[in-house]
């Protein structure tokens, strides 16, 4: 019988995807600062920053796009300094100025402290499959942002694959 995936909620638009030993953390690790959606309890934060149970060790990190309320530069940094990761899909996205420093500032940090990353950087409409390691694979599609004075903001969708 072959075991399913879980997706658990985490708050606002972090889901953490469970399926065998691969723990997939999406848009988990946000600012907790400059927006009105929920946060991560204390304690469940606390202990993913740590990398212990109830959610244990995270596998792949993995964003949509570079809000602050699905992406934290701080809180990526602070994860990644104490947690090894086999792979972090980052998106840049340059579509405005505050964008392009937030994704400048976390290249700056990824290439002092080198990890596993795939840069995200697709035209709208555009997808890429990426295969990550045995089993586990994501195309990725750059859908732009919903909205109008979004659309110009690029947004990635994920569509997994667990073997």
């Amino acid at each position: 019988m072959q075991e399913h995936a879980t997706i658990t909620l985490l708050a606002n638009c972090g889901v953490l995807i469970r399926r065998g030993n691969v723990r997939i953390l999406v848009d988990g690790l946000y600012s907790d600062r400059n927006h009105p959606f929920s946060l991560v309890p204390p304690a469940l934060k606390n202990s993913l920053m740590a990398g212990e149970k109830p959610i244990g060790e995270i596998n792949y990190v993995m964003f949509t796009h570079g809000h602050p309320d699905h992406f934290g530069i701080r809180a990526t940094s602070q994860f990644l300094a104490a947690n090894k990761v086999r792979g972090l899909l980052m998106p840049t996205d340059n579509s405005e100025p505050w964008m392009a420093n937030r994704t400048r500032m976390m290249r700056e940090w990824l290439d002092e402290h080198p990890q596993p990353v795939h840069y995200l950087d697709l035209p709208q409409g555009a997808a890429q499959n990426l295969k990550l390691e045995p089993g586990v694979e994501v195309t990725v599609f750059n859908s732009g942002h919903q909205g109008a004075h979004l659309k110009h903001n690029s947004n990635y969708v994920l569509l997994l694959r667990l073997d």
